[in-house]
């Protein structure tokens, strides 16, 4: 027991007075907890900071990729307004071309005899006859274009009713309406 004694008695950290109190064990106890939140806390703004240079470059991509979305966007732009145009045509043309008797038939037949050079702008059909609009580089073929019209057996009556120069392309733009069996 004495041995015992010994290895109790020998302590190279004495506590003072202070150290042993209540009040001293209480400061003991806020400092190391103090520490360790203090470490806590570095803790979290390192891993901030490390987590905002990644938001910050995924942010970057992003943008990047919108800017390259929107650039597709702006060239095919053109593409869909020409695209949407021509399918609101062949929709106009799809409906000509489903009218029953002579109506189609007269259409038809106007395209056929339409000559090469001639660019037809506008067909319209009503109660009182049918209206075609359209463009010719010479008046030799705006003459072709009537005397085929003639040609045409349910075409009544063909009347050229406005002729006049585009100055832009200098083409020569008619008019010209077709009486038909049955108007």
């Amino acid at each position: 027991m004495a041995n015992k004694k010994e290895k109790n008695a020998i302590n190279l950290i004495p506590k003072s007075e202070f150290e042993s109190s209540t009040l001293g064990r209480i400061l003991s106890w806020l400092l190391t907890t103090f520490r360790y939140i203090v470490i806590a806390t570095e803790m979290v703004v390192m891993l901030a900071f490390f987590s905002r240079m990644w938001l910050d470059a995924k942010n970057a991509d992003l943008a990047d990729e919108i800017r390259q979305k929107q650039a597709v966007l702006s060239a095919t732009s053109d593409f869909e307004t020409i695209f949407k145009n021509n399918q609101q045509k062949l929709s106009l043309l799809h409906d000509l071309f489903a009218m029953e008797g002579t109506k189609s038939h007269i259409f038809e037949s106007v395209v056929a005899s339409t000559p090469e050079d001639i660019v037809l702008s506008a067909y319209s059909d009503s109660d009182s006859g049918i209206a075609i609009t359209g463009d010719s580089p010479t008046e030799m073929s705006i003459a072709q274009f009537l005397v085929n019209l003639k040609a045409i057996k349910a075409v009544t009556s063909v009347n050229l009713t406005q002729i006049k120069i585009d100055q832009d392309s200098s083409l020569l733009s008619f008019s010209i309406s077709l009486g038909a069996e049955g108007k």
